[in-house]
């Protein structure tokens, strides 16, 4: 992965394997994800590096990661810690609203 180049960050509940979010990543949030094994990613609308869960307890423990062919993007499996919810709505997936 090229300093600072974005990619995309799918990630994954390990047990259920349910897509909880789809994020971006950076060069920084790439390294300090896989040196503390705790989720960070890069915030596009604020331009900033986000530290999963801080404000809300919901931490994501990170228990493996795979890089797509191009390593232009990343499935990340995770063990949510805290009540379980992965989006700031208050549901436990970001992919709740059923498209009919």
């Amino acid at each position: 992965m090229a300093y600072m180049e974005i990619i995309a960050a799918n990630i994954f509940d390990a047990k259920t394997r349910e897509h909880l979010i789809a994020a971006s990543m950076n060069f920084q949030a790439w390294g300090l994800t896989m040196r503390t094994r705790i989720l960070h990613l890069w915030s596009t609308q604020r331009n900033e590096l986000w530290h999963k869960g801080a404000t809300s307890g919901n931490e994501m423990e990170v228990v493996e990661a795979f890089l797509d062919c191009d390593r232009d993007a990343v499935d990340v499996y995770v063990n949510v810690k805290g009540d379980g919810i992965a989006c700031h709505t208050g549901e436990r997936s970001c992919f709740y609203n059923k498209v009919s």
